[in-house]
């Protein structure tokens, strides 16, 4: 009966082991900014969201104001480092999308900041796969350990996204709303407050 319950107890430790690895994304390498919604079209508002910690190589809070860029990736990442970080020198091709905004949330560990940009796509921008690249005023820093982002214009996306974020994240309560909202006219089973509106706004 003491073996039954050593063994029960130490399936259980190594379960929470394995909860506590996966929750921390540092074990994967770094930070990401990682996109509101799976697939964005030209013209829509995109966010993407992220949370750091104060330690991390990159640079740190007070090397900001830092900035984002849009550039075009022609192939899926397969390793972090191929996402332009800083130092790096933006290209002529580059869209700049403005500045991070970068919260101190009170918490301890990799949740002790959040960062996050928004931004409108442009209406021409041609269906690919694009890189959310930053870097400070002078492209010499960037932010303890984040890595950058990765968001997909008018395609489906790689493969599933992953995001590590805290339940009362913000960009959680209403991300459908970063899509205008078009008019409906007449009666429609797929409008907004019906069921299937509903299962789209929940399953996020």
């Amino acid at each position: 009966m003491r073996k039954r319950f050593a063994l029960a107890g130490a399936v259980f430790t190594l379960a929470l082991v394995s909860v506590v690895v996966v929750a921390e994304p540092a074990a994967a390498g770094g930070s990401w900014l990682s996109p509101v919604g799976d697939r964005y079209e030209p013209g829509d508002t995109a966010t993407l969201v992220g949370y750091v910690g104060p330690g991390g190589s990159l640079g740190s809070v007070e090397d900001g104001p830092f900035f984002a860029y849009l550039r075009r990736l022609d192939v899926p990442l397969t390793v972090p480092n191929q996402l332009a970080m800083a130092p790096f020198t933006p290209q002529a091709s580059d869209l700049r999308l403005g500045e991070l905004a970068v919260e101190n949330t009170g918490r301890p560990g990799y949740l002790a900041y959040r960062v996050g940009i928004q931004f409108r796509l442009p209406g021409g921008l041609p269906a690919g796969r694009y890189g959310v690249i930053y870097c400070n005023s002078t492209c010499t820093k960037g932010l303890s350990d984040l890595i950058g982002g990765v968001i997909f214009v008018g395609r489906d996306p790689d493969g599933p996204i992953q995001r590590t974020r805290p339940p009362d994240e913000p960009a959680i309560a209403n991300p459908v709303s970063e899509r205008p909202v078009r008019p409906v006219v007449g009666p429609s089973p797929g409008g907004r407050g019906s069921v299937s509106w509903l299962l789209s706004a929940l399953c996020w």
